[in-house]
This record gives C-alpha cells, structure tokens and sequence, in this order.
C-alpha cells in the first residue's frame, strides 16, 4: 500500500495558481510583520539565551520571506522548479509542528496543566497542511504541463 498525495483542481473557488499567489503573498506579508515586530521589540537582551533566541526567530522569518518571492516567483512565471523548495521548506515546518504537537499533548496529559498552545499548534498544523496540499497541486500541474526535456 503506498501513499498518495490526494489530486485537487482548486482551493476554495479560486485556481491553484491564484490559490498559491494568495498563499506566497499571506507568507510575504507574515514575514514583513513577524520581522518589522521582531526587530521593534528587540529590546536590550544582555543573556546571549536571548540573543540566539531572536536570531532564530529572525532567521525563520528571513526564510519565509525568501521562499514566499521565490513561490511567488514560481507561480507567475509559472516555473515549477521555484516551487518546490517553497514545498520542502513548508513539508519540514508541517513535520516540526507536529511533533510539537505530540510533544504538547504528552506532556499536558503528564502534567494536567491546561493552556492554549495546543490549539494553536494544532490550527497552525491544519494551516500547513493544507497550504502545502494545494501548493504541491499546483506544483504537479505545472510538472505535468511542461514537455520532457530532451538531453
């Protein structure tokens, strides 16, 4: 039995082309914010904890940047080869949120604490899921369309 990535023609009436421009713009203007907010609320860390945290935070959202123009790119040149690493990049952020997920539930069964995290995580999970779902659609269309090269 293999596993196989379900086939879709459209992502919430729109085309997948358009539902990808949608999604790199939503990530373009993720990373504006979550940068301009990072760097605004820098502050004056003195404990080089700190100091990793925000470049971790940073980086990520240089990375989201980065991949969103280059989805962006992808999709209105419509050059499948810039779409995938948007794809993988998203695929390894799915599979960290998950396990945080798992991590999450284990430890608020161990700990019967009660918070909120878990349902963030589990809607940003859903968020990445299906973003990637239909940006890996369109991705395969555009591999699809495009004639075997010959050597």
């Amino acid at each position: 039995m293999t596993f196989r990535i379900p086939k879709i023609k459209s992502c919430c009436c729109f085309t997948l082309a358009t539902g990808s421009k949608i999604i790199g713009f939503f990530q373009l203007l993720l990373f504006v914010t979550g940068l301009a907010l990072s760097i605004h609320f820098r502050g004056n860390f003195h404990r080089a904890i700190n100091v990793l945290q925000i470049l971790v935070r940073e980086t990520i959202f240089l990375e989201i940047g980065v991949l969103a123009f280059m989805l962006l790119s992808g999709a209105f040149k419509r050059d499948y080869v810039l779409v995938f690493p948007w794809i993988l990049f998203q695929s390894i952020m799915m599979l960290i949120m998950l396990v945080s997920l798992v991590g999450n539930i284990a430890y608020l069964g161990l700990m019967d604490t009660r918070n909120h995290n878990m349902e963030v995580e589990f809607f940003i999970s859903i968020y990445f899921f299906v973003t990637v779902l239909v940006v890996y659609n369109f991705y395969r269309d555009l591999r699809d369309q495009r004639p075997s090269e010959q050597i």
